[in-house]
């Protein structure tokens, strides 16, 4: 798992190859990851947007953007925490993702970034 806090909110993140989900014949990699957000700051926060930086050793890098996480815009209170999971698809056995939130401070109506740290997305059983 990796850790980042950025303004005093708190992202952590597990990610975890799909054999069952991914056709290796097609260059088909998937990765389920799971990300733990935890409101360490003296204010409610609300999660707007996210934007996503994946990179694949085989393709060019992409982005993704959009509002919320997985149709959510979470409002997290003082100390409360959110988790949710997706996926990602990659072509190649050897990739990362990181990216950011932008989140909005509801007391002070102030927009801020949250850095997701960068991950690896690595089939396990990749030969040397």
């Amino acid at each position: 798992m990796v850790t980042k806090t950025t303004s005093g909110v708190k992202v952590s993140v597990n990610v975890k190859f799909c054999p069952k989900t991914s056709f290796l014949e097609e260059n088909s990699f998937i990765y389920k990851y799971t990300i733990f957000i935890e409101n360490n700051t003296e204010q409610k926060v609300q999660l707007i947007k996210r934007n996503w930086h994946i990179f694949d050793s085989l393709n060019e890098p992409y982005e993704v953007e959009g509002f919320g996480v997985i149709g959510l815009q979470p409002i997290l209170d003082i100390k409360q925490k959110h988790q949710y999971s997706s996926f990602c698809e990659i072509k190649s056995d050897i990739g990362y993702m990181e990216g950011y939130y932008e989140f909005l401070n509801l007391n002070t109506n102030k927009r801020f970034k949250v850095i997701i740290p960068r991950f690896p997305l690595f089939y396990p059983w990749k030969a040397n």
